[in-house]
């Protein structure tokens, strides 16, 4: 095939490529999500036609032989999740294991450097049998997992090798590869960091499943906590079971308010007052302030209330049934109500 044979080409497939692109990189997005794996990014590109002349011209003689024209990149954040989105990869696609691999096994024990599983995949033969994929049964794309860390030194390394015409200065090329071995160290570390969060979360859960509960608040205390103690509220639809990232402003609230173990949050809340407050609160974050303001109004608009927050209407007509002269207080220290629909109260 000529240069002009390959234009013809791509112009005649570009959309089927495109299509095949989005296509793919949805599917993958799903697998990941059902799993609850967290990523940083996913996304998928074709590649152009300029590109995809300046490879053929390189090193193939055939189209066919070109396996990325169509590549997705998941980038994690733990080695850990690289490892287990390959495992879904390689369960849920078929596998060419000839061009796929390890770039970390290319290395030798004393080199360092780019770091990422690859991947050339085409759908599975069932899939291909559904009415959506039908058309890409003889297509294949390329995937690369990597993590953030992974991905920092690729792109660093990509662009500079650009920047130098192909090979960097000796000293710059090895200050390169140090760097590549520090952010390898690094993501170890990480990796182990996550590891002994896992497992103090597990303690934790177990020392209040014990009843101990002479521990200090934190994000995974608070959380496991109050999974464990809301748990039963399930039949409170509205109700989510999440802080919304507003964990460390809410912590600060309750040490603002005195509470600072989770023996003090237990003694503030009853069975009684837990069942009033799920009923009209909507996230975790939510429900800790209403339950401060249940107990002691005054104390909490006073020493703990974060002026750029907003009081909801609904929360406020819900709480003026048990606390009394709540709008007094409300007026008392200029806090703002909002209507359901302008709020920015969780």
């Amino acid at each position: 095939m000529n240069k002009a044979d390959i234009s013809k080409w791509y112009d005649e497939n570009e959309l089927l490529h495109k299509d095949f692109c989005i296509k793919i990189e949805t599917l993958i997005r799903e697998i990941i999500s059902s799993e609850e794996i967290p990523t940083h990014s996913i996304a998928g590109r074709v590649k152009d036609e300029e590109s995809l002349l300046e490879k053929f011209e390189k090193r193939y003689k055939d189209i066919n032989e070109i396996t990325d024209i169509v590549g997705i990149r998941v980038i994690t954040f733990v080695l850990e999740d690289v490892d287990k989105i390959c495992e879904l990869l390689e369960k849920e696609f078929e596998v060419d294991e000839v061009n796929s691999g390890d770039k970390a096994t290319e290395l030798k024990d004393n080199e360092m450097g780019y770091l990422s599983k690859h991947y050339i995949l085409k759908l599975s033969s069932s899939r291909c049998k559904l009415s959506e994929y039908k058309r890409f049964n003889r297509l294949v794309f390329e995937i690369q997992v990597r993590t953030l860390l992974q991905h920092a030194w690729a792109s660093m390394s990509h662009e500079n090798q650009y920047k130098f015409s192909g090979k960097l200065p000796s000293e710059i090329d090895r200050r390169f590869y140090l760097t590549a071995g520090t952010l390898e160290l690094l993501d170890i570390e990480f990796q182990r960091l996550s590891d002994e969060l896992k497992e103090y979360k597990k303690d934790i859960a177990v020392e209040i499943e014990d009843g101990n509960l002479d521990i200090e608040i934190n994000s995974t205390t608070l959380a496991e906590y109050l999974d464990k103690r809301f748990n039963c509220f399930k039949e409170w639809s509205n109700f989510k079971r999440t802080f919304r990232g507003q964990e460390e402003k809410v912590i600060y609230e309750l040490g603002c308010f005195g509470v600072n173990s989770l023996a003090d949050l237990d003694e503030l809340i009853s069975d009684e007052v837990a069942k009033i407050l799920v009923s009209h609160s909507i996230t975790y974050n939510g429900l800790l302030r209403d339950m401060m303001v249940f107990v002691d109004a005054d104390k909490y608009f006073g020493h703990c209330w974060d002026n750029t927050l907003i009081m909801r209407e609904i929360a406020t007509e819900g709480l003026s049934k048990y606390v009394k002269n709540l709008k007094d207080i409300l007026r008392k220290y200029n806090i703002r109500v909002s209507s359901p629909k302008s709020s920015s109260r969780s």
